[in-house]
């Protein structure tokens, strides 16, 4: 790690940026590390911890497409590598004398038609995943179904609406003269059931929240 004379030297030291578009071995002069996934995906190989105790390193991906792998030589948080899915998604990994820790991670919150890693653990250990689908115009007192293309473990929820630009309303809507609406997943698809005709002006979209296969 860098050394400094005084302490105030090491307090007006400034964060070093850094932004790649391909794979990167981190330095110990690296604080803040952009990643560009653009045009691939994008490996951070991060100086060994034990020979960096404190040393704190934050990887930002900044592009939707591909992912970033963050590894070193001893492992984070207990696995030998990180990942960061979703635009925006960042994490900040500290260094101890035989690994590294993370201390903060970040989804980035993209809400694409893509599957994206939430970052979160369901009960039996596995990383929730979402993927958002567009099921087209209500059908009338119809069913209509639209392919969701993920394998999945368990169904974790589901997030659903409909609107026309002017009226946003949650699915499944219920309403006391039977203009129902009813949504649900099955092993290929999204299935959306009406029960009247009132909703063909409507888009629906469905956010699957899920552990993979």
């Amino acid at each position: 790690m860098p050394t400094y004379a005084t302490p105030q030297q090491w307090w007006d030291r400034r964060p070093k940026f850094t932004a790649v578009t391909a794979s990167y071995t981190a330095t110990t002069e690296d604080d803040v590390i952009s990643c560009d996934t653009t045009s691939g995906a994008i490996t951070i190989t991060l100086p060994p911890a034990s020979a960096n105790p404190g040393k704190v390193w934050v990887v930002k991906k900044t592009a939707t497409a591909n992912a970033v792998t963050i590894s070193g030589t001893e492992t984070i948080d207990g696995s030998a590598s990180l990942l960061l899915y979703s635009k925006n998604a960042h994490v900040a990994v500290i260094a101890d004398d035989s690994a590294y820790t993370v201390i903060e991670l970040r989804d980035g919150h993209e809400w694409s038609t893509g599957a994206i890693n939430t970052h979160e653990l369901w009960t039996d250990g596995k990383e929730i995943w979402r993927k958002t689908i567009n099921v087209g115009l209500m059908p009338a007192t119809a069913t209509s179904s639209t392919a969701h293309g993920i394998s999945y473990t368990d169904i974790i929820r589901l997030e659903a609406f409909m609107d026309n630009g002017t009226l946003w309303l949650q699915l499944p809507y219920v309403t006391s003269n039977n203009s129902n609406v009813q949504v649900w997943v099955n092993t290929t698809n999204v299935v959306v059931r009406t029960q009247t005709s009132s909703w063909t002006t409507h888009t629906g979209i469905v956010t699957i929240f899920y552990t993979a296969a």
